[in-house]
């Protein structure tokens, strides 16, 4: 298993889950980042996994799924990398209309997510 961030902006957060669950399960659990920038609001990169992933159940973490862009970036770049399997768990879900394409063939294994944004639930249904 490998815990991968989606991006450097998340790295720490999956670190620490990564050294707790290396803990927790006294075994080897691996981390990766995927190489993701931004620059003047346009993303480049996303394809390069930096750790190990080939082999391994990738579990990518991170604190909020809007589009879902991000996400399907770091899906495909871990399979690519040759991970088993890759899950994905976020804290917050937005779910905008494009945050589909997660819940397709292409999307992760599974998508967990704890805690769905109801300031955008009128958003996500459309006018009544």
């Amino acid at each position: 298993m490998s815990i991968v961030s989606p991006d450097i902006g998340g790295a720490k957060r999956a670190q620490r889950l990564q050294e707790l669950l290396a803990a927790r399960l006294d075994r080897d659990v691996g981390f990766a980042i995927i190489d993701k920038r931004r620059s003047s609001g346009v993303v480049s990169g996303g394809d390069l996994v930096v750790g190990p992933v080939e082999g391994r159940h990738a579990v990518l973490v991170d604190d909020l799924i809007s589009a879902g862009t991000t996400l399907m970036r770091a899906v495909q770049a871990c399979r690519k990398a040759g991970a088993r399997s890759v899950e994905a768990f976020a804290t917050h879900g937005v779910f905008l209309p494009e945050a589909r394409q997660l819940l397709g063939p292409d999307g992760p294994d599974r998508l967990v997510v704890t805690e769905l944004d109801p300031a955008h639930a009128a958003h996500r249904r459309g006018p009544q």
